[in-house]
């Protein structure tokens, strides 16, 4: 590391900024504290799910559940589990002229152990009738997980 830390975490000026200094997005922003002589790290919320100590990534579920015949669209999150922390949750869009059901949930869970490592497969699967997406068609994680914990209060 040289002596203005890493070239990652310097900040970006642009035209028009206040002069804060703002950072390009996905860079982990490093903040020091030179009377307490230590380095603070600061990043955005990632969507890594922490299971039985196993890191779990949600696209790569997503990946998996998206190609399987049945599914039109999957948003995965991290849900509170007494005994692993963290277990992934699956949010699932049907495709067309597919009906929802208890087998059909087996089976996509089922799909996702054949593919990925036994420990990532959904624990829950919940099928909803649209994700909700951003105009550029990404997942908005933050509204499943706000309806998680809502049906959670229930």
């Amino acid at each position: 590391m040289g002596r203005d830390g890493p070239r990652s975490c310097r900040p970006l000026h642009r035209e028009g900024s206040t002069g804060q200094g703002e950072y390009t997005f996905g860079e982990i922003q490093a903040a020091a504290n030179r009377l307490a002589n230590y380095l603070e790290f600061v990043s955005r919320k990632d969507d890594v799910i922490i299971s039985a100590g196993y890191r779990i990534g949600p696209e790569e579920i997503e990946d998996t559940l998206s190609s399987h015949e049945a599914v039109a669209d999957v948003g995965i999150i991290g849900v509170p589990d007494d005994e692993r922390g963290e277990v992934p949750k699956a949010y699932v869009q049907l495709a067309e002229g597919v009906e929802p059901a208890e087998s059909l949930a087996g089976e996509l869970q089922q799909y996702v152990k054949d593919t990925l490592a036994k420990y990532e497969y959904p624990r829950q699967i919940e099928f909803i009738d649209k994700l909700p997406t951003t105009a550029t068609g990404k997942i908005r994680r933050a509204n499943l997980e706000a309806r998680h914990e809502k049906a959670s209060d229930h």
